[in-house]
Formats: structure tokens, C-alpha cells, sequence
């Protein structure tokens, strides 16, 4: 499956979970969407971490690697773990 979908997926939810910003503070909505913000941007902190000593060997910059990562988590290690995996002809 292309990563590109799911690409598009997470940047959809990222944009919801950051709208919530936009609402009455006193909403459950808001709430809702405020800690869900807080907790993918943690969970995707933690997935570098995780991830660091394959990213550290990876082609290009490891501040650009820490960027997508932090945007879309696994699903940027998936498409760099794919491109790093040798092709049978």
C-alpha cells in the first residue's frame, strides 16, 4: 500500500485535533481535541526516539528526519524503511 494516503490521513487529523484550538475553551470538543493534539505529538516524539539509530543511518538530514516524524510518525519510517530495502528484479 502507498504511503501517500495515509500520509494525507494523518495531516487530516492533525489539522482537526489542531481546530480544536479555535473552539470555546470550555467545550468538551475543545478538550478533547486539545489532549488528542498533545498526545500524537508526544506519541510521535517518542517514535523518534525510538527510531533514532535507524534514522541517524538513513540518506538526508537528521533535523528533516525529526521534522516528518514529528508530522507523521510511523507512517514517515514505513516509506524511508521501503526505500531502504533492496528490490528483487
Amino acid at each position: 500500500m502507498s504511503v501517500r494516503p495515509l500520509k494525507f490521513a494523518v495531516i487530516l487529523v492533525w489539522m482537526l485535533l489542531a481546530g480544536s484550538f479555535l473552539l470555546s475553551p470550555d467545550s468538551t470538543l475543545a478538550l478533547l481535541g486539545r489532549v488528542g493534539f498533545f498526545v500524537m505529538a508526544a506519541a510521535h516524539l517518542v517514535e523518534f526516539l525510538v527510531f533514532l539509530r535507524f534514522l541517524r543511518t538513513a540518506p538526508g538530514s537528521l533535523t528533516l528526519h525529526f521534522v516528518n516524524v514529528l508530522v507523521f510518525g510511523f507512517v514517515y519510517y514505513q516509506e524511508l524503511r521501503a526505500a531502504a530495502e533492496p528490490r528483487a528484479s
